[in-house]
């Protein structure tokens, strides 16, 4: 489920990820790789759409939260009414059900 800036919650299926990387992951500034499939739910704040880079609150399954610096451009997924895509300026979080 993403929400976006203005409120908006688009429910996406379970394949979600960012475009921009080869798997589907959420990359730090620091060189780590963050598995959506570890992650509970990500929001974002701080976003520079010109660098695509910015702070994330990262909550992993287990229950262990922590925040990074993060970069990437877009989430992209599918739902019964077709593929999406929001860029990372748009988006203020991301939870994943599971």
């Amino acid at each position: 489920m993403v929400t976006l800036n203005d409120g908006t919650v688009v429910k996406l299926r379970d394949h979600v990820r960012d475009p921009c990387q080869p798997t589907a992951v959420l990359k730090t500034q620091s060189g780590q790789s963050i598995e959506m499939d570890r992650m509970r739910r990500f929001d974002l704040s701080d976003w520079n759409a010109a660098d695509r880079k910015g702070t994330a609150h990262v909550t992993l399954v287990n229950g262990d939260t922590f925040d990074a610096k993060v970069e990437g451009c877009a989430i992209v997924g599918s739902n019964d009414l077709g593929d999406y895509r929001g860029d990372f300026a748009t988006v203020r979080s991301v939870e994943f059900i599971r």
